[in-house]
């Protein structure tokens, strides 16, 4: 049997949801773990001289790492159930989102993916 890391982006979109389903399809068949990445932006706040005026300021409280694992994590429970979602690591990358799920594929899997692989592979040995 297989068994490795698959990264899926998920942003909650339709789409997005679809891709984390079959991903941790894939890792239980092949034993592998799994990894959610989302990747976030500060929003352009315009152009310098381009716009009539200048953009309002984004609050002091906007955080939109903050808002990106929030979206990840609603994301994940919503799709997989509170019991699957615990197996599943997560991570949000600066950047865009193409940029985000290929620098996780490329990186080492994150501390939440190393607990979730042992956690898996307890529970597939007790399901024997």
């Amino acid at each position: 049997m297989v068994t490795g890391r698959i990264v899926v982006g998920v942003d909650g979109s339709e789409p997005s949801l679809k891709a984390l389903e079959w991903a941790a399809r894939q890792a239980e068949l092949t034993g592998g773990t799994l990894e959610a990445v989302i990747g976030w932006e500060y929003p352009a706040t315009g152009w310098s001289g381009i716009t009539p005026a200048p953009a309002p300021a984004l609050p002091p409280e906007y955080d939109p790492e903050d808002i990106a694992r929030r979206t990840l994590d609603e994301a994940v429970t919503a799709t997989l159930g509170d019991a699957a979602a615990v197996f599943v690591g997560r991570r949000a990358v600066h950047g865009h989102a193409a940029q985000a799920l290929l620098e996780s594929a490329r990186a080492p899997p994150s501390w939440w993916s190393a607990t979730a692989a042992a956690a898996a592979s307890r529970r597939r040995s007790s399901a024997r």
